[in-house]
């Protein structure tokens, strides 16, 4: 069957059954297929143009339709519809270099009944071929509709889109699912459930998808992301790459998390499946690429974390102690600002990987099952070192109620799990036996309180008020000192022995700074001056009407801050 004229317009119907029909070059208002197996095929490549913006291509229900080798239907017009409403549901394929696309600065539209299916298969493509796409992709693009498209080897494509909406309008269905190939979303946020009320999922059972973020448009809709194998990667750094969606479901594949060499914040609940008939243990998560992710929230998911070739943190606040194996392999640092526990009949492991501890004043740090090491060199960071007490000493860092074969040698030494430690500070890692622990054993350095920032100098009017501060790590106690002389509370002084030091109704120049101490020492901060100056003319008319702050901006040099001579609210 050859198709060469269509200006009208083409409807493809009859029985079912395999019919293949060879293209040329040619214009049509729309498709419309009311019948199974119609395949368009070229021996060269072709082009399809459609010129309807409501009825590019629409398939019947439980019909399917296939735009296959070097054919490319291309929609020309403003916001190209897919499925033109509610009353067809049939599969659309794209397969084997067959090509949908759009090539005007507007969107591509899904709709369609439940049912509606476009799967993009091994050489398949579809989206923008060029220009701005400003209409973005829209999945769902009427109440009632429920599209799915579904990539399966093959590329969907967005460009420079504005929006990548799944479940675009109100009591819309949307779903994008990934087996295999790329959903690359590079410029855009993935948008789930963008109206009131909407539905938006997106499957990654496999491939890859590239995105800037993943939200949540609508707070009356709702989003879900599913992790059943595949792999979600980072297109840009984001504070909020994932987050504020109704669930992020761990399946039964492990799944992984690419941050593509950005650093990207995930604040979301990574949960265990509650979809039922899924797995207990579920498939896990690796985590990957050369830049930073940072979980922030308490995730529920109980199979492996794998950290690998990046880095993977977990903040104050970040936990995954239901993981029940942790594996920190090669190029992966695990870091930990936070207390982590595992279940007793998990497993911590390390093969030339790096566990970074950020703070180092609990008892112990990781509580595991069964801990192991392997490769040739296994690293624990500890940046900074706080605690009481003296030199030597011993802390244990890891507990564990089993070790794995080749942890320790013969003689008990740890074969490839070595420390690093601060300017300073001396030590060794040691397995205690007794205690089934690995000790961080100090044996030189200094557990004064450290300070992190010291108080700065500033300028204030006469008779206002004036604030210095310091930022540190272990100190138990403050006492703040003027011009060498131990200050205490009462008068215009308040916080002496605080962090924060105020002085109010302030009438001359100082030096100040702050003695710091806990049961190991001292540490005194540098001195940090105040002056002050007199209010005259225009800032003495100012400061009459008691305002809260007052900015003075350097008029010669736009590069120096404004500071609050009034209040001390510099940088607010």
């Amino acid at each position: 069957m050859v198709f060469t004229n269509a200006a009208n317009g083409a409807i493809l119907g009859g029985a079912d059954g395999t019919y293949f029909i060879d293209c040329t070059n040619l214009t049509t208002t729309n498709i419309i297929v009311n019948a199974s197996g119609y395949t368009l095929t070229s021996s060269v490549p072709v082009t399809v143009n459609n010129t309807i913006r409501a009825q590019a291509l629409s398939v019947a229900t439980g019909k399917t339709f296939t735009i296959g080798t070097n054919v490319t239907v291309q929609g020309s017009v403003n916001n190209v519809v897919i499925q033109q409403d509610n009353s067809y549901a049939g599969t659309l394929i794209i397969d084997n270099g067959g090509r949908f696309a759009h090539n005007n600065a507007s969107s591509i539209q899904f709709g369609g009944g439940p049912g509606t299916k476009i799967r993009i298969l091994t050489g398949g493509f579809l989206g923008q071929v060029n220009g701005t796409f400003g209409g973005g992709y829209r999945f769902g693009n009427a109440a009632g509709s429920s599209p799915e498209v579904s990539v399966e080897g093959g590329v969907l494509f967005v460009g420079s889109s504005t929006a990548f909406n799944v479940g675009n309008t109100a009591s819309s269905t949307g779903t994008v699912t990934v087996v295999s190939g790329v959903v690359s979303n590079n410029l855009n946020a993935t948008v789930l459930a963008a109206a009131s009320p909407s539905v938006g999922v997106v499957n990654l059972d496999g491939g890859t998808f590239y995105t800037k973020q993943v939200v949540k448009g609508n707070a009356a809709g709702t989003a879900t992301l599913n992790f059943n194998g595949g792999t979600l990667a980072a297109s840009a750094a984001s504070t909020a790459f994932l987050g504020g969606l109704d669930v992020v479901n761990v399946r039964n594949s492990a799944s992984i998390i690419n941050n593509a060499g950005f650093n990207i914040t995930i604040s979301q609940s990574l949960a265990h499946s509650a979809i039922g008939g899924d797995s207990a243990p579920d498939g896990g998560l690796i985590f990957t690429g050369s830049g930073t992710t940072f979980l922030t929230a308490t995730n529920t998911y109980t199979g492996p974390t794998v950290v690998t070739n990046g880095v993977l943190s977990l903040g104050t606040s970040g936990l995954i102690n239901s993981s029940s194996q942790i594996a920190v392999n090669s190029g992966g640092t695990l870091v930990l600002s936070n207390r982590l526990f595992l279940n007793s009949s998990g497993s911590f492991s390390l093969t030339d990987g790096t566990v970074q501890l950020n703070i180092n004043n609990f008892p112990t740090n990781i509580v595991t099952g069964t801990f192991a090491t392997a490769g040739s060199a296994n690293v624990i960071n500890i940046p900074i070192i706080i605690g009481s007490g003296s030199i030597p000493q011993a802390t244990p860092l890891i507990k564990y109620t089993s070790l794995a074969p080749g942890v320790v040698d013969g003689n008990n030494n740890l074969t490839t799990l070595s420390a690093v430690l601060p300017s300073g500070f001396g030590g060794y890692l040691s397995n205690n036996v007794a205690k089934q622990t690995i000790d961080l054993v100090l044996t030189t350095g200094n557990l004064t309180p450290q300070i992190t920032a010291n108080p700065v100098s500033i300028t204030r009017y006469q008779g206002l008020t004036a604030q210095f501060s310091v930022t540190a790590l272990g100190a138990d106690a403050y006492f703040w000192r003027s011009n060498g002389v131990f200050l205490s509370d009462g008068g215009n002084v308040s916080g002496s022995q605080t962090n924060l030091l105020t002085l109010s109704n302030v009438s001359a120049n100082a030096n100040y700074d702050v003695v710091l101490t806990n049961s190991s020492g001292s540490v005194t901060s540098t001195l940090a001056s105040l002056t002050i100056i007199i209010p005259a003319n225009y800032a003495a008319t100012n400061l009459s009407l008691s305002p809260v702050s007052y900015y003075r901006f350097s008029e010669t040099d736009n590069s120096q801050p404004a500071y609050d001579y009034v209040s001390g609210k510099d940088g607010v």
